[in-house]
């Protein structure tokens, strides 16, 4: 005599073949290909086609001497004294 489990529904397969699990785990990797993906905000293509312009100009690269001139004058108190003269003249920089 064979005694039903009340709990399983009748038909249901008792235990998932190993095959059953490779299916799924492919079927869920495929989903999660498809998932994944990066959208850029506006902002963000804005800067990344800003600095991609900047490099492939040549603006960005570090110029030892550029930065120790700079540092002496911040040290000094000569340089970023007034902020709206400091952005203009590196706004100035770029577009030159």
């Amino acid at each position: 005599m064979k005694i039903e489990d009340p709990r399983t529904p009748q038909g249901a397969p008792l235990a998932e073949t190993q095959a059953d699990v490779v299916r799924r785990d492919r079927d869920h990797r495929i989903q999660s290909r498809q998932d994944d993906g990066v959208r850029l905000s506006g902002e963000a293509r804005l800067a990344q086609e800003a600095t991609r312009q900047l490099s492939a100009a040549g603006v960005g690269e570090v110029r030892p001497d550029a930065v120790a001139r700079g540092r002496a004058l911040l040290e000094s108190g000569q340089l970023g004294a007034d902020t709206e003269i400091l952005a203009d003249a590196m706004l100035e920089a770029l577009i030159d």
